[in-house]
């Protein structure tokens, strides 16, 4: 269950391994909670929280300095986000954009795109959770930003 992860590691290449995520992601649905296995106890405990926590606070400040004046969004600076939400019209369409440029933009809690609530079906769609978590630097940041400026111009 752990061939995607390592696997993206070795490699560096996340769609080469996203359907094998999908399956397995997927065969967990129905599981009932189990304790941590030894193997994940030891990845986490290799993990400078410190440090991770640093980067994404620096990376989202970041994010928020240059896409704060065209976020509807009016955010405060949260403690270790893994993501900076930008509201972007036409999200789904951007995702997929930057996703052709190798940006992953996951769609959280994609169940909500059945809903019959408007307003909740509208965040899904078109927030945009941007990647600035720990694995990434001020380089990607700015990568990130162009290839965004991109899609909404």
């Amino acid at each position: 269950k752990m061939n995607h992860l390592l696997g993206r590691f070795e490699t560096g290449k996340a769609s080469a391994y996203y359907e094998e995520f999908l399956k397995v992601n997927k065969s967990f649905l129905n599981r009932p909670l189990r304790k941590m296995s030894r193997i994940t106890q030891n990845i986490l405990g290799a993990i400078d929280y410190n440090k991770a926590k640093e980067t994404r606070e620096k990376n989202y400040i970041y994010l928020h300095e240059h896409l704060a004046s065209k976020n509807i969004l009016k955010l405060k600076n949260p403690v270790g986000s893994f993501a900076y939400p930008f509201y972007c019209e036409n999200g789904m369409k951007t995702k997929k954009k930057l996703a052709q440029q190798k940006i992953y933009v996951p769609t959280l809690w994609p169940n909500v795109l059945e809903s019959e609530d408007i307003i909740a079906k509208d965040y899904t769609e078109n927030i945009l959770p941007l990647p600035c978590d720990q694995r990434y630097e001020i380089n990607e940041m700015n990568i990130i930003l162009k290839e965004l400026q991109k899609c909404i111009n």
